[in-house]
Order: structure tokens, then C-alpha cells, then sequence
């Protein structure tokens, strides 16, 4: 950097406050989850291997809430329908999930990781509630206080009966928060 503003003596001149607007800009929207709660809708893939009472692939349309406990940690649950597809079959699949989420930095993008549990609930030839538990890594853009878009990836294992299953998820969630106090 010292060379380029040595060789170019007119890039001293604008380099600094390019830096300093864009510090300001990013810092400018810096917000806290703290004291707040939100209602969340969320869109996700679904992946289960090896395929057994499910098939492999699966689209889930999301519910939920959150608070934040704090600048650091925010409480989620939510529920969840989700069709699990192949070319052979189709199960529907209920959801219901509660997790913690770690913030690493609260600014305008805010990266975190957790975990949870989660009970599935699905019918493959009788009624099953299998219990799951996962890790949690994303990211939130704070776009307004009272509006956010995340980015969540689950990695995870669900029982199913006396067999063992690995989950990953991905999914794209819209925030609207609100002020509690």
C-alpha cells in the first residue's frame, strides 16, 4: 500500500477518505440484536443421507421466532413443512426446532454459529417423531434495525428407530424484527 501511494502521490490524496467513508458506511448500519425479537419466514433445502424412511432430497418452507439475548447470543425456534422427494416417493415432514446462535460481530453483516435440536415428524408406512440435533453456521445482513436477511447451513444427525442419519440444510430466512423495550 505504501508503494502504490509513493508511486502514485495522487492516490495519498484519495485513498485515505475512500478508507474512512467506507468504515463509516459499514459501521454507520452497525446494529444489535440485543433487546429484540423477531418473527421469521424461511425457504430451505433438505438433504438426508443415506436415504432411508426419507428420501435423499427435500424443499422446507419455515416459521419462526427469535430473541436476542444480549450483544452475543439469540434464542431461535421454529417450525417447519418440507416434502422429501425422489423419483419413487414423496414424504411430508413436520418440524419443530429450538437453537442457539453465537454473533461473532454486530455490524451490518453479522456471521454466527450455534446448535440446536429438532424433533421430525414424518409418516413412512406408520407415524414417527425422530429426534435430531445439528450445528448452525451463517450469516444475517442487517439490511434495516428492523429487517434482516440470513444465510443459515445446519449440519446434523437425526434417529430414526435404532438407525443413525446425517442432515444438512441450507436455508434463506427474512427477519422482522422488533424492539422489546
Amino acid at each position: 500500500m505504501l508503494r502504490l501511494c509513493s508511486r502514485f502521490p495522487a492516490a495519498r490524496a484519495w485513498l485515505s477518505p475512500l478508507a474512512a467513508a467506507l468504515t463509516l458506511l459499514i459501521v454507520s448500519n452497525a446494529q444489535a440484536y440485543d433487546e429484540q425479537a423477531s418473527v421469521d419466514l424461511g425457504l430451505g433445502y433438505v438433504h438426508v443421507a443415506p436415504s432411508g424412511p426419507l428420501p435423499a432430497a427435500g424443499a422446507e418452507l419455515a416459521l419462526g421466532a427469535s430473541y436476542g439475548l444480549g450483544d452475543m447470543f439469540v434464542l431461535r425456534g421454529s417450525g417447519a413443512y418440507g416434502l422429501q422427494a425422489n423419483s419413487a416417493r414423496r414424504v411430508s415432514v413436520g418440524r419443530v426446532r429450538a437453537e442457539v446462535a453465537y454473533l461473532l460481530d454486530v455490524l451490518s453483516f453479522v456471521p454466527f454459529f450455534g446448535g440446536g435440536a429438532s424433533a421430525w415428524l414424518f409418516t413412512d408406512q406408520r407415524f414417527e417423531v425422530a429426534p435430531g440435533g445439528h450445528l448452525l453456521v451463517g450469516m444475517d445482513w442487517l439490511v434495516r434495525r428492523e429487517w434482516t436477511v440470513g444465510l443459515d447451513v445446519r449440519i446434523g444427525m437425526l434417529a430414526v428407530s435404532r438407525d443413525v442419519f446425517s442432515t444438512t440444510e441450507a436455508q434463506i430466512r427474512v427477519s422482522r424484527m422488533f424492539d422489546i423495550l
